[in-house]
């Protein structure tokens, strides 16, 4: 019997052995229900027969004495421990009908009953919609209608660059549109700033006798000045709003014909009158009628993924203690697994931006503190779950556990119940981020008690099976048993110390920890990274190429002193430098259908009557609103550190910005011909497209990679992080345990981005992209990273980080036998890293020559249940403390065998996985 279902599959595969999973799929590939995209695509789950996927019905743990699940909305009632009576109730026995949530008729109106994420989008972009019309209606009504708005758009506080600042800035929660509110405040005072001490030292800008020294000394300022607003780590909206305005102030600086600031030490800074209308209108926005804020959307993150872990982990602990497999589908575990990975990023991206809801407040601190801790137990239960997951759900299973599991199922419900129920009690503590009384905090002290004690007993009970059975040492087959009953007993814990670190803390005993924060703009990661220097480079490159056409012109083609091309690039800045290209051709439809079509639209109902005001303002909300919606749905690399986010405008934002400042033009009583409407368009076209075009060629000329090569790169240091990250955990050397999951995630999150933008480069003569290979890579990585998690989380004394690696590990990596097991998967993870790598970089030319090498076509399988036989036999011979009977701990977390078990566990599972990695490589082969 194979140590772990992963590897059993790879051995079949490999060596050609039919197999049910290649009937319906191969069970490391995206199946139909998930999608090749899905988080959770291609994640081992339990075969039929038929190759069907299964579970375990209700009446296969009723012949172990088994009660039903609890619900978690159930909290506080007694369990039920009748037995299904009807074939219908057993098959829905592990279906939990949650109770609806009321919602309102606003919230109906935008459908958040069939789906939160759409109405998030929905609302955001009807409130955003809504502003951008009523900014449009002062421009569109005969002259006198509003006479104090009026004298406001003269005297420039108002204008259309208003709009383009509010779309800017408007964002999906209050912390985001703070957050960008604050960098575009930033980048329009720094460009002021600059712009007024240049015109203190130069009164009144250029003249036709200013000398060349003087011209030349303020280029080099003006180029410096742009370096360091490029170079530095400022928001991407500080450099738009900086650089956009820069390009317009000191063009009038450089126009000799220009009256701008003529004659005053400082220039005034209507420009930040226009951006601080902007900004405000942008946090009413984000403010009524309802807020929309970071912090209770992570609260409620925080409690959907509490819920969701309670029905996950009873589910799996059903599944898993039942006595035989059973044809129910196990399609609500996959779907609460699903649904915890939506959350948790959602959850993870709400925290972080709630430290711009003003996070330096105490009260504010205090709260993030508390969601900080309450993140770290939510994290590392989703890890230890989808590490059993990936491990320890198989085909079929010995003897030994349907004898021993079913025995053990009232006493894991106990232990997950009590550890549920606690953890959703301190996600509601540490969403309000105190303690409402000493009633609360004596009831998590009483669960935390609780919980222990369950673990106790549950570690009892199977020592006590253990020693009936004679079945003392790591034995082959009880190591997923042991990993699943350690998991439990690890889930308990984080529960219980959670309850003790915020009762610790309410008493003032020891305090929660500092909660993240953003990086500095002066952060050293930041400003030495590579890619950021080239982004900065060839952003500087480009602003002063579209600076030099904009002051020089072509003939009456492209106007002398015109800043539009410079403002426009300003816009396309972005760190992306792959499928830089492709985004820009995005971009520049964006321009082009929104100014054309503007003023087309405007053409057709631009008269001055009722009902061409009502069928402008509809138009303008029509347009406006999808154009928002599909910016906000359809963003490629968002949430990646620097280096491969697209930042700046996106093409949605632009379409919604040109088309609504077009149609935003005063009403007329004239007929407009097709001329008439392009020559409106003209200026505006042509700008931009000589920005798209001098964006084409730094980039092609100055960008490292493709981004087809970035993403090969990018997949190899994925693989290679966590084979790192596995060989530290497991060298006895190492005296320190270290948590490699943020690491490892960065990493696979930049190789998914990369990706995608390589989807979207254009190929020319080279092959196609593979890009279902590259998802079957990234899911692959992902499982094995589910995994190394799970494994680092074991090897940590007391299951904490920073007490060092607990001693019973270093005794048995330390052992002889163990080198062969740790060589096996250094190896198998090596050698598909640097087969996956030349796959993908080989662009031209036959694709699988580079997996012509001899170590590609080895079994790895065999080996490695070799090796685990020679190695569990020394660890039973050399290590007595890895005997029940010499054992007496109070949690099989401190227990060496079941320690040893998780090991070997997942090492068979990363083999198998990395196995079946290899096997999708070579498979085009035959």
């Amino acid at each position: 019997r194979h140590s772990c279902a992963a590897a059993m599959r790879a051995g079949d595969m490999m060596l050609g052995t039919p197999h049910s999973a290649q009937q319906g799929g191969a069970l490391g590939s995206p199946t139909a229900s998930q999608g090749p995209g899905s988080p959770m695509a291609g994640s081992p789950r339990p075969l039929s027969p038929s190759g069907g996927r299964t579970s375990r019905r209700s009446s296969d743990m009723e012949a172990g004495g088994l009660s039903r699940p609890q619900s978690p909305s159930a909290a506080g009632k007694p369990p039920m421990t009748s037995v299904p009576s009807s074939p219908r109730e057993q098959e829905n026995y592990l279906v939990w009908n949650p109770e609806r949530k009321q919602h309102s008729f606003i919230q109906r109106m935008f459908l958040r009953h069939h789906s939160e994420e759409f109405a998030d989008k929905a609302e955001y972009t009807f409130r955003a919609t809504l502003c951008v019309v009523a900014m449009s209606v002062p421009f569109m009504l005969p002259e006198g209608t509003f006479p104090s708005m009026e004298a406001y758009v003269e005297r420039g506080f108002v204008s259309r660059n208003t709009i383009l600042m509010f779309i800017m800035t408007s964002d999906m929660t209050v912390a985001e549109t703070i957050s960008n509110a604050a960098a575009g405040m930033l980048g329009v005072l720094l460009s002021w700033g600059n712009i007024s001490l240049m015109q203190w030292v130069i009164p009144g800008g250029f003249s036709p006798d200013t000398s060349s020294p003087v011209q030349a000394a303020v280029i080099a300022h003006s180029v410096l000045f742009m370096w360091f607003v490029l170079w530095l780590n400022f928001g991407m909206n500080t450099r738009i709003f900086c650089l956009m305005n820069f390009s317009y102030e000191l063009m009038d600086f450089m126009n000799p014909g220009s009256s701008w600031c003529d004659e005053r030490s400082f220039c005034t800074p209507i420009t930040a009158a226009q951006a601080a209308v902007a900004c405000i209108l942008a946090l009413l926005v984000s403010l009524l009628p309802t807020p929309l804020y970071a912090m209770r959307r992570a609260r409620n993150d925080a409690k959907e993924i509490a819920d969701g872990l309670s029905r996950a982990w009873l589910d799996l602990g059903a599944t898993f203690c039942a006595a035989h497999t059973a044809d129910y589908r196990q399609d609500g575990l996959v779907g609460d697994l699903q649904t915890l990975r939506t959350h948790m990023r959602s959850f993870e991206s709400n925290y972080m931006n709630s430290y711009d809801e003003l996070g330096w407040i105490v009260v504010v601190r205090h709260k993030r503190e508390h969601l900080g801790r309450l993140s770290r137990t939510l994290h590392e239960s989703c890890d230890r779950l989808f590490c059993l997951w990936n491990t320890c759900l198989k085909e079929s299973f010995p003897s030994i556990h349907d004898e021993v599991m079913p025995k053990m199922w009232p006493l894991v419900y106990k232990v997950l119940s009590e550890a549920m129920r606690l953890l959703q009690s301190c996600t509601v503590c540490a969403g309000e981020g105190r303690m409402r009384n000493a009633d609360q905090s004596e009831e998590l002290r009483k669960g935390a008690e609780t919980t222990r004690a369950a673990i106790a007993s549950l570690t009892g009970k199977f020592r006590e099976e253990r020693m009936n059975r004679s079945t003392d040492g790591v034995i082959e087959e009880l190591y997923d048993e042991q990993h699943f009953l350690l998991s439990v007993c690890a889930m308990g814990r984080l529960s219980a110390e959670l309850a003790e670190d915020l009762i610790a803390h309410h008493r003032d005993v020891r305090p929660l920890g500092a909660a993240d924060r953003p990086l500095s703009i002066i952060d050293k990661t930041v400003l030495t990274n590579r890619a950021h220097l080239n982004f900065a480079v060839r952003g500087l490159i480009t602003m002063s190429l579209a600076f030099a056409v904009g002051y020089f012109g072509h003939s009456k083609l492209l106007l002398e002193y015109d800043a539009g091309t410079a403002a426009v690039v300003a816009l396309l800045l972005r760190k992306s430098a792959g499928s830089a290209n492709a985004r820009n051709l995005q971009r520049l439809r964006g321009v082009g259908i929104g100014t054309v079509g503007g003023a087309v639209v405007y053409s057709m109902f631009g008269w001055c009557s009722m009902w061409s005001y009502l069928l402008m303002l509809g138009s303008i909300a029509c347009w406006v609103g999808s154009a928002l919606y599909h910016h906000q749905a359809g963003p490629i690399g968002a949430g990646i550190t620097f280096g491969h986010i697209s930042g700046g405008a996106s093409a949605g934002l632009l379409s919604a910005y040109f088309g609504a400042r077009a149609m935003s033009e005063r009403c007329v009583a004239e007929v407009y011909t097709q001329l008439d409407v392009f020559g409106m368009s003209y200026n505006c076209f042509v700008t931009s497209l000589a920005a798209v075009f001098l964006c084409f060629v730094v980039d092609w000329l100055l960008a490292p990679d493709t981004a087809a090569q970035l993403a090969a790169s990018a997949m190899g240091e994925a693989w290679h992080t966590l084979g790192k990250a596995v060989d530290r955990a497991l060298d006895a050397r190492d005296l320190q345990a270290r948590s490699h999951s943020p690491e490892t995630l960065h990493s696979l999150r930049v190789a998914e981005a990369l990706g995608l933008q390589a989807d979207l480069e254009p190929r020319y003569w080279r092959r196609a992209w593979p890009t279902l290979l590259y998802t079957e890579a990234v899911d692959s990585a992902t499982r094995l990273r589910m995994t190394a998690c799970g494994l680092e989380y074991c090897i940590a004394d007391g299951g904490r980080f920073g007490a060092g690696k607990a001693e019973k590990v270093r005794k048995l990596t330390g052992l002889p036998s163990f080198a062969p097991v740790n060589a096996i998967l250094q190896d198998s993870i090596a050698e598909v890293s640097f087969a996956l790598q030349s796959v993908l970089s080989q662009e031209v030319g036959w694709s699988l020559k580079a997996l012509a090498r001899p170590e590609l076509q080895k079994n790895r399988v065999g080996e490695l249940v070799t090796a685990f036989r020679v190695f569990a036999a020394e660890a039973n011979r050399e290590l007595p403390d890895v005997g029940y009977q010499l054992s007496s701990s109070k949690s099989l977390e401190e227990d060496a065998s079941a320690i040893c078990s998780v090991i070997l566990s997942c090492i068979a599972s990363m083999v198998g996985e990395a196995q079946m990695l290899q096997s999708a490589l070579i498979r085009p082969v035959f």
